[in-house]
């Protein structure tokens, strides 16, 4: 069983030479943006929301999160 722990930690660090974090944190701001700088590059991410003042139940409608390709 260790092996194959091994093998498969071995694998996932092959494919994950070019991995680097991204964080933001949104204090009252409605628009975020983060640079990526190659052409190809992939980002990925998720988010939190906390809002003090009011309590989500399931049915609340959410916040919408929108990714944009910038050119030039």
């Amino acid at each position: 069983m260790k092996a194959y722990a091994i093998l498969g930690f071995l694998l996932l660090s092959a494919f994950t030479d070019n991995v680097s974090p991204l964080s933001v944190t949104v204090n009252n701001v409605e628009c975020v943006y983060e640079y990526v700088l190659y052409e190809g590059d992939t980002v990925s991410g998720n988010f939190v929301v906390v809002d003090h003042d009011i309590f989500w139940t399931s049915d609340h409608p959410g916040i919408d999160f929108i990714g944009f390709l910038g050119v030039g």
